[in-house]
C-alpha cells in the first residue's frame, strides 16, 4: 500500500484567546474503481472512522467523468497501534521516506498529548517540509538500504499505484511491444534505480533456452512532469522471468486485472499467435480494456476464458527456443486494413 499523503493539520492564533491544535491524518488516494479496495483496509483495520471521498479530476466527454476515491485516516488510536509500527517496520520508499520519518516525529508530538506553544510551532516545521514542500532527496539513503527492503511485494506495491501494463501496437510502424512501468516524482531515483535492478536479477525460467540480454535500461527523466520512470521492454526478460515471479505475488486492487491481460499479451508475442486473424483480435481487446480504458468501461468487453484458451492452446507460430529478435526477423512486416466499424484487424496477404 502506498499512501497519497501523511498530512499534519495545524491551527495557530496569535492573541489571548489562542486556538491551538495539531492532529496528524493520512490519505490513499485510488481511482473510483478501487473503492472497495479502500473499503477492504477500513474493514481490515476495525474501523479508521473513515469515510470514502469522491472528486471529480476530469470531465472528458468521450470518456465520462473521471473520479478519484479517497479514504482519510485521522482516527488516533489507528495511527498509533497499527500504522506506526507498520512504517517503523516497513517504511515507506522514495522520496516520501522523509514525509513519513517527518509524520512519524508529529505523531509521537500527539502522543505526549502536549499543545504547548513550542509543540505548535514544531509541528507546523514538520508541515512546512513535507509533501509538495518537501525538497527530500532519496539519493542521501544508500543502495544497501534498499537492498535490504526491497521485495516484490513491495515493487508491486509501486505497480499499483503509479505503474502500467501495456501491451501495444504501433501503426506508423506496424509493429508490436510491451512494456511495464513505474513512475515517481524526482527525488526517488534511487529507489526506482533499486527497482529496476532488482526485478533485472529475479530469477530465470529453467526451460529458458537462450541467453536473455542482461542490459539494465536506463531510468527516463520526464523533466517537463518532474518525475522519472522506469521501464521493461525486453519481452525474453518479461518471458522467462519476470513475469512468472509477478504471477505468483498478490495484487489486492484491480491493477490484477491489468496484470493477467498484460501475461496473456505476452504468451500471445512470445508465440506469435498474434499474426492469426483471431489472435489479432483477442490481442486488440486486450488493449481496448487495459489501464486507463479500464477505467471508462469497467471491462464490459472483456473476452471470455474461452476466447482466451482458443488462442493460448494453438500451436505457437514462433520457435521458443529462440529470442524474440530471431523469431520476428523472418518474418516481414505485418500490415492490418483496420475497419474502425467492427475493430476488427484483417491481415492483408503480402507479395
Amino acid at each position: 500500500m502506498e499512501t497519497n499523503d501523511l498530512i499534519i493539520d495545524t491551527s495557530i492564533m496569535n492573541n489571548e484567546n489562542m486556538f491551538k491544535k495539531f492532529t496528524v491524518r493520512m490519505t490513499i488516494q485510488c481511482h473510483w474503481d478501487e473503492q472497495l479496495y479502500l473499503d477492504m483496509v477500513n474493514k481490515i483495520y476495525n474501523g479508521l472512522d473513515s469515510k470514502l471521498i469522491f472528486k471529480k479530476i476530469s470531465n472528458d466527454s468521450k470518456y465520462h467523468n473521471i473520479m478519484t476515491c479517497t479514504v482519510s485516516i485521522h482516527k488516533f488510536t489507528v495511527l498509533e497501534h497499527i500504522f506506526m509500527p507498520m512504517f517503523k517496520n516497513k517504511p515507506i520508499l522514495g522520496k516520501k521516506y522523509n514525509d513519513m520519518i517527518l509524520w512519524l516525529n508529529a505523531l509521537e508530538l500527539v502522543m505526549d498529548n502536549n499543545t504547548s506553544t513550542d509543540n505548535i510551532k514544531k509541528a507546523i516545521d514538520l508541515k512546512n517540509q513535507m509533501n509538495t514542500k518537501s525538497t527530500f532527496n532519496d539519493l542521501s539513503l544508500t543502495t544497501e538500504f534498499y537492498n535490504k527492503m526491497l521485495n516484490l511485494q513491495y515493487i508491486i506495491g509501486f505497480f499499483e499505484a503509479e505503474g502500467t501494463f501495456s501491451i501495444r501496437y504501433m501503426m506508423n510502424t506496424h509493429s508490436f511491444g510491451i512494456s511495464m512501468n513505474i513512475t515517481q516524482k524526482r527525488g526517488s531515483n534511487l529507489l526506482m534505480k533499486s527497482m529496476l535492478e532488482y526485478l533485472y536479477n529475479l530469477p530465470i525460467d529453467s526451460n529458458c533456452k537462450i541467453k536473455l540480454d542482461n542490459t539494465i535500461p536506463k531510468m527516463i527523466d520526464r523533466a517537463d512532469k518532474n518525475q522519472v520512470m522506469i521501464q521493461i521492454t525486453n519481452l525474453d526478460r518479461m518471458y522467462y522471468s519476470v513475469m512468472p515471479a509477478l504471477a505468483k505475488e498478490k495484487f489486492y486492487t484491480r491493477k490484477q486485472i491489468d496484470f493477467v491481460m498484460f501475461m496473456i499479451g505476452i504468451i500471445m508475442l512470445k508465440h506469435g499467435l498474434h499474426y492469426i486473424p483471431e489472435g489479432w483480435k483477442l490481442y486488440h481487446t486486450l488493449r481496448e480494456n487495459m489501464n486507463k480504458y479500464r477505467y471508462y468501461t469497467n471491462n464490459v468487453g472483456l473476452p471470455t476464458l474461452k476466447d482466451i484458451m482458443d488462442i493460448l492452446t494453438l500451436k505457437p507460430l514462433h520457435d521458443t527456443t529462440k529470442n524474440n529478435r530471431q523469431n520476428t526477423s523472418k518474418y516481414k512486416r505485418v500490415y492490418f486494413d483496420i475497419n474502425k466499424n467492427m475493430k476488427i484487424y484483417t491481415p492483408i496477404k503480402l507479395k
